[in-house]
């Protein structure tokens, strides 16, 4: 791990009982409390170190003076329409239309951001189609499609958009978006924790400003620690209406770490989360395919975004389901491949009749075992 503490001769707190900002961050649930989260900074002199850390007085101050203070909750948040069309429990991600020749009948879709910017050569994020009409015909959607953004990208895409945000925003809201989910900050399990706290403001403050621009806003549940959940449950409580949550299993909680299961801890303070809200709140999954079975139980309704079927179409692989009633995905018949638009419609229907039927779920994705939340 980087550190700065070779600009600050002050050694770092051994423990998180010795911690200046203690109050703020929460500290570790575990026995990493006893050691703080310094512990790897003594002794590393790397000074291009840019992680918001207390050992660097000049980088710490800034950071948490453009947030407005370590943790500080959003203060404007503009939800999901309740009066809306209730989101399905499968949205397909449809990445481009690139090689489709028919319109894409889906009521619902999922675009990450990624795909809707680009660097200039200035460096700066910029976004690609200024109309909604343009976005429809670039990507075959049809005029109604309900289209949901997703911020979950890599760090430099993140943090580009954050940097140029101001500017894109007012843009997005000309695509006649449903609604975009907040962009998750990194939160890196060997930095000091004020960077992750700081990431968490950082988006709170995106979530302002996104309802500024007048877009719907899904609130991302990225937290390490059981502070970071109080402060998820702070912003719901504070903001009744808002119904929908973005959860994604594709990066950290995709690792596989028996001395740290953090799916299954993460699992377990949504749970926590979900009751403290009443049970209202709709996740909206990335990569959790594994837990549909956890969702339909414990959620009256969710969604999961796919990508998969997208992708094998792309791949010219279609869906076939066997006689052990198993999914595969096959190389596609020269026929097919000359028809992309049919072959992502079939892929699309036969993953969603797939999912269903394999998790013993109802027509609208619901489990149909009782729910594992306790009764309110």
């Amino acid at each position: 791990m980087n550190s700065c503490y070779r600009r600050n001769p002050a050694p770092p707190p051994s423990s998180c009982a010795e911690c200046g900002i203690l109050s703020e961050c929460g500290g570790w649930d575990d026995e990493r409390r006893h050691r703080g989260c310094f512990q790897r900074c003594e002794g590393c002199f790397d000074t291009e170190c840019d992680y918001t850390c207390p050992a660097n007085p000049i980088l710490f101050g800034r950071s948490v003076e453009e947030v407005g203070g370590l943790g500080k909750l959003p203060v404007r948040l503009a939800s999901i329409d309740s009066g809306a069309n209730a989101l399905p429990w499968y949205i397909p991600q449809i990445d481009h239309g690139s090689q489709r020749l028919r319109i894409l009948k889906e009521q619902v879709v999922s675009i990450p951001l990624y795909r809707l910017c680009r660097f200039n050569r200035h460096g700066r994020l910029e976004l690609v189609h200024r109309s909604r009409s343009a976005l429809l015909n670039a990507f075959k959607l049809s005029e109604r499609a309900a289209i949901l953004v997703t911020s979950v990208c890599k760090d430099r895409w993140i943090e580009g958009f954050y940097d140029s945000r101001r500017l894109i925003l007012p843009q997005l809201k000309e695509l006649g978006l449903f609604a975009m989910t907040a962009p998750n900050f990194s939160f890196v399990r060997d930095s000091p924790r004020s960077n992750s706290v700081w990431n968490q403001t950082k988006m709170f403050r995106v979530i302002e400003d996104m309802t500024d621009a007048g877009i719907a806003v899904v609130p991302h549940l990225q937290a390490q620690t059981k502070k970071d959940w109080t402060r998820l449950q702070e912003v719901y409580a504070e903001f009744p209406d808002v119904r929908h949550a973005c959860l994604e299993f594709q990066t950290g909680l995709n690792q596989e770490d028996p001395d740290f299961p953090a799916r299954e801890v993460y699992k377990g303070h949504f749970m926590d989360f979900q009751q403290s809200t009443g049970g209202r709140v709709h996740p909206i999954v990335l990569a959790g395919y594994r837990e549909i079975g956890f969702f339909g139980e414990i959620c009256q309704s969710y969604s999961m975004v796919d990508a998969c079927a997208f992708v094998k179409t792309v791949n010219y692989q279609e869906a076939r389901v066997f006689s052990d009633g198993k999914l595969r995905w096959r190389q596609a018949g020269l026929e097919m491949q000359k028809t992309m638009a049919a072959l992502l419609e079939q892929n699309i229907a036969q993953q969603r009749e797939y999912l269903l039927r394999r998790n013993g779920l109802s027509a609208d994705g619901r489990s149909l075992t009782p729910s594992l939340l306790p009764a309110a």
